[in-house]
């Protein structure tokens, strides 16, 4: 398939590597970044203390980690997660960040926004692309597409992921909702977006993942 923003991906990774990618440094503490929907902004919790973020970056704390965790904003599809890595803003921050790592967690809503497997892929893969460009390691979250997409476009769906971290070699998050799918007293009452209860949850089934991903950087 002749891939339609093949353009924008060799632009971005023209960009990042105009400017020499920051390495490790001792004592420097790591920036995770984290590009994702609904799921990881934390959509319907109020409390920033029981978000996603903040959760993360005080679990991480508490296990000993000099860590920052940076929320870049909802991103509804993985289209405009590529938009956002290939605008100025995202470029800047993977430019200028030190000992930098990121989570990815899109492509939950691009059947609604009646977007193709092919162009899930071909986003995911774009930023991946981006992310090697700057020397960012990635951790990849997968997701299961809703159930209205159809059950081809679930099973196509699922296999996004493995196959995209197999192809970039990085790290692989099978689903977000690890440890309270199918316990609705852990959503909200749309039954699709984790309560502060549930987001707790999701963060400690994530936190072991996060720290293989930040010994990556380590790693470099």
């Amino acid at each position: 398939m002749i891939r339609l923003f093949e353009g924008f991906t060799l632009l971005v990774a023209l960009m990042l590597a105009a400017v020499s990618p920051a390495k490790p440094q001792s004592g420097v503490p790591v920036t995770i970044i984290t590009v994702g929907d609904s799921l990881i902004t934390s959509y319907g919790i109020d409390d920033p203390t029981q978000m996603y973020r903040a959760l993360m970056e005080q679990a991480l704390v508490d296990k000993g980690h000099q860590v920052s965790v940076v929320d870049v904003g909802f991103r509804r599809t993985s289209q405009s997660g590529l938009e956002w890595l290939q605008s100025a803003e995202g470029a800047k921050l993977l430019a200028e960040t030190t000992n930098a790592a990121a989570v990815v967690e899109l492509g939950n809503n691009d059947c609604t926004a009646k977007m193709s497997i092919d162009q899930t892929r071909d986003n995911l893969d774009q930023m991946l692309t981006a992310f090697a460009a700057a020397e960012i390691p990635v951790l990849l979250v997968g997701t299961v597409a809703l159930p209205h997409c159809g059950p081809q476009y679930v099973t196509e769906f699922g296999q996004i992921f493995p196959d995209l971290t197999a192809r970039h070699q990085v790290l692989l998050y099978p689903d977000f909702l690890t440890g309270i799918s199918g316990q609705m007293e852990y959503f909200r009452f749309d039954k699709e977006h984790p309560n502060a209860e549930g987001m707790v949850i999701i963060v400690g089934e994530m936190l072991p993942s996060v720290e293989a991903l930040i010994a990556q950087i380590d790693m470099e």
